[in-house]
């Protein structure tokens, strides 16, 4: 929870350098993360994971300035799917895990996270686009509920106290459907400003 919030901090506080210097400090920290990972884990209020998150802030920043390009976003994100798929399959690309800063392959495992990661998006907004009318208002309202899911899902995880190692799918369910209809039902009161950052739903 705060790796989100102090990674959105840092990356609003680059935005107001030149975009070469900010690709370059972006980069330094990077390749710092890949050095010393494992130190900078330990930091307090997970200020060493939200240095690792901001490599990719850089990258989705990118894909939003190229997305109005992109005329085929199905077939563009499939490409994209598929390159980032084929490093992992073939074995040459470790895996992330961005809870204890482990980066994987040096640079070859971020492009491919941001390969998959770019090609998800670009289909989904492709197939989104083609549903009809209401899907779009669900999802509008069930989007109003993500940011307290992101902030509080963790909490029923403590609450339900059963280790990482032995967590049935169930846990994980209640994790995202408790914070999730908790919201659902604040979006309809006047703490829906404050307390989800929407506006009371209609």
């Amino acid at each position: 929870m705060s790796a989100l919030f102090v990674s959105a901090v840092m990356f609003r506080a680059l935005e107001r350098v030149p975009l070469a210097l900010r690709v370059a400090l972006i980069a330094t920290i990077t390749a710092v993360t890949y050095l010393f990972g494992d130190v900078l884990a330990r930091l307090p209020l997970s200020l060493g994971v939200a240095g690792a998150a901001l490599i990719f802030l850089l990258a989705g920043q990118g894909l939003r300035r190229v997305r109005s390009r992109v005329e085929a976003p199905i077939r563009f994100g499939a490409a994209c799917l598929v390159a980032g798929a084929t490093p992992v399959v073939a074995g040459v690309s470790a895996p992330l895990d961005m809870k204890y800063n482990e980066l994987g392959t040096p640079v070859l495992s971020i492009v491919v996270a941001v390969l998959i990661s770019s090609g998800l998006v670009l289909i989904l907004e492709g197939v989104f686009a083609r549903l009809p009318a209401r899907v779009h208002v669900l999802s509008t309202r069930l989007a109003a509920g993500c940011l307290m899911v992101v902030l509080t899902h963790t909490y029923v995880l403590w609450l339900l106290a059963v280790p990482d190692t032995e967590r049935p799918f169930w846990v994980l369910i209640a994790a995202l459907a408790l914070p999730w209809a908790v919201a659902m039902t604040l979006h309809r009161t006047p703490l829906s400003p404050v307390l989800l950052g929407a506006p009371r739903a209609s």
